[in-house]
């Protein structure tokens, strides 16, 4: 969320995980409910902290950046 749209700053229809679903959503709540389950089971849970494959596997074009900016926001938690 953090490197996707800021922490929420930048989200469509209450969706800050860019997650392509082509759902939309009508509160974070809700948004959140649906999506930490699917991005906690398709990506975090297969990739733990191989920022690298887990940002390739999210389709992340400049997954070298995308990987960095992970790794810095996971350093925070």
């Amino acid at each position: 969320m953090g490197v996707e749209s800021g922490l929420c700053r930048q989200s469509f229809w209450y969706n800050c995980f860019g997650y392509l679903n082509g759902v939309r959503y009508s509160s974070y709540e809700h948004a959140f409910s649906d999506l930490v389950p699917k991005v906690s089971r398709q990506y975090a849970a297969k990739y733990g902290w191989n920022f690298e494959a887990l940002a390739k596997a999210y389709g992340q074009h400049n997954w070298e950046k995308t990987s960095a900016n992970m790794r810095w926001f996971a350093s925070r938690i």
